[in-house]
């Protein structure tokens, strides 16, 4: 069974929190600050990405948003709501599904590495 596991992007603070992480009802999102204290977010304010239940052959675990090389090219790890799953997509319109098998390592991610996403 895939753990579910998610993590959230601070755009203000521009860096990941991945504790105490809490989704509010109204939408808000309530993240601790660099003291400990909580401070609440809009959600304009922060990005959450889910774990895909993937690693990479080094052990990181893969997020959506996450930026792999695959195939000798560079994949950014996407959501589709549609089809309720998780696929590979590169600048250059290549994607595929499940299995996201060949993925060999992370590199980055979509926030704090826009420069490895060509196109």
């Amino acid at each position: 069974m895939t753990e579910i596991k998610y993590k959230a992007w601070d755009k203000r603070r521009r860096r990941w929190v991945t504790e105490y992480v809490e989704l509010r009802p109204d939408g808000s999102v309530s993240l601790p600050d660099l003291t400990g204290n909580d401070g609440i977010r809009q959600p304009e304010d922060v990005v959450i990405v889910f774990y895909t239940g993937l690693k990479d052959k080094n052990g990181v675990e893969e997020y959506h948003g996450d930026l792999v090389r695959c195939r000798g090219k560079v994949f950014e790890i996407k959501w589709d709501d549609t089809c309720a799953m998780f696929y590979l997509a590169a600048a250059d319109g290549e994607s595929f599904g499940f299995p996201l098998d060949g993925i060999e390592e992370a590199i980055g991610n979509i926030y704090e590495n826009p420069e490895l996403v060509a196109g």
